[in-house]
């Protein structure tokens, strides 16, 4: 879950940035490019490409469809860490 702080919101942010609403993340182990494409037949609009991350786990590879109020909703795949 992502809060944004209201007047400092960080891009990707809701369609209209309300006081009070959290973004969400799924992690998934599907592979993006399956989540894409899945994304696309079902006729789901995803504003851009896939974006590499820091999730509360270590890095992650996400993509941001919205919801039908236009809030985020972040789907991610983990990634390996470089050790």
């Amino acid at each position: 879950m992502n809060l944004h702080q209201r007047g400092n919101e960080f891009d990707p942010k809701a369609g209209v940035p309300t006081p009070g609403p959290a973004d969400l993340c799924f992690i998934t182990a599907v592979p993006m490019v399956e989540v894409m494409n899945h994304f696309v037949v079902c006729g789901v609009p995803v504003p851009r490409d896939t974006v590499q991350r820091t999730g509360a786990a270590g890095l992650i590879m996400s993509a941001y469809p919205r919801d039908p109020e236009m809030n985020l909703i972040e789907v991610s795949n983990r990634m390996e860490q470089e050790v």
